[in-house]
Order: C-alpha cells, then sequence, then structure tokens
C-alpha cells in the first residue's frame, strides 16, 4: 500500500509541476501582451499630443 501511496504521491508531484509550467508560460505571455499594450497607448498618446499641436497652431493661426 505505501508504494501505491508512493507512486500516486510522484504521479500528482509531476502534475503539479505541469500546470505549474504552464501557469508560468501563460503569466509571461500576459505580461508581453500588457507591454505591447502600453507601447500601443504611449504610440497614440504622442500621436494625440502631435495632433492637438497642430490643430492649436491652426487655430492661432485663424485657420
Amino acid at each position: 500500500m505505501d508504494k501505491r501511496f508512493e507512486t500516486l504521491q510522484e504521479q500528482m508531484s509531476k502534475r503539479f509541476e505541469a500546470v505549474d509550467k504552464r501557469f508560468e508560460a501563460v503569466d509571461k505571455r500576459f505580461e508581453a501582451l500588457i507591454k505591447e499594450m502600453n507601447k500601443g497607448f504611449e504610440i497614440a498618446r504622442q500621436e494625440r499630443a502631435q495632433l492637438q499641436t497642430s490643430i492649436n497652431s491652426l487655430g492661432r493661426r485663424g485657420g
């Protein structure tokens, strides 16, 4: 009985390790996705600021 229990324990341990590795992989993918989103938001902010500057410039010229 002890041997069966040890075998089951080893199998469960391996399964938990595999699941843990999958979670780590998903976590890394989420981190990469968040970084990409932040880059996109920063580009959008910069473009918006440039557009606002252009609009303000046209307004001052009476355009």
